[in-house]
């Protein structure tokens, strides 16, 4: 009787823990990182995905002549952040020496600035209203121009400028 009792427990309790309920949980996360990158590309075509702004190379020096006084350009950034970031594009005056060569920067859609000192601003009128909806490419095209009359008479010499944009988001 007592084998029979204890055969009974045993099977009981093995029963027991062969049909009792479990709960299974998988967690999953994962951190997305802010991206923000900017550069200026040759030519008036904005990048226009992420993969185009990826791909296309940075624009590091243009050179004028008097045959080439105008050349066109890109400026576009490429970020995942929930905010607009903040753009501040500006040119710095074309000089040799103490000489200006005064040039002008035209944004798509806008009018020209006349650039003849240092951190003239440019307004790109960038919109970013695409914010909360992942990697996005945002730019703008330009174009830089010398006028013929103005380097004619400029005083020989090799005149050197910047243009500068600084972007940053919170």
């Amino acid at each position: 009787m007592k084998k029979t009792i204890a055969i009974l427990l045993v099977l009981a309790i093995s029963l027991a823990s062969v049909f009792a309920a479990t709960d299974a949980t998988l967690n999953l996360t994962t951190t997305v990182a802010d991206q923000l990158d900017s550069k200026i590309v040759s030519g008036s075509t904005v990048p226009a995905t992420p993969a185009d702004f990826q791909t296309t190379s940075a624009q590091a020096n243009q050179v004028f002549t008097a045959d080439t006084l105008s050349a066109d350009f890109s400026y576009a950034y490429m970020t995942n952040k929930t905010s607009a970031p903040s753009v501040t594009f500006t040119a710095d005056a074309l000089k040799s020496g103490a000489n200006v060569l005064k040039y002008s920067v035209a944004v798509a859609g806008g009018a020209a600035t006349t650039v003849d000192a240092d951190g003239t601003a440019i307004n790109l009128g960038l919109t970013d209203a695409a914010v909360n909806s992942g990697l996005r490419v945002i730019g703008k095209a330009f174009t830089v121009s010398i006028d013929s009359a103005d380097y004619a008479a400029a005083p020989a010499g090799t005149y050197a400028a910047d243009i500068k944009v600084e972007v940053s988001a919170n």
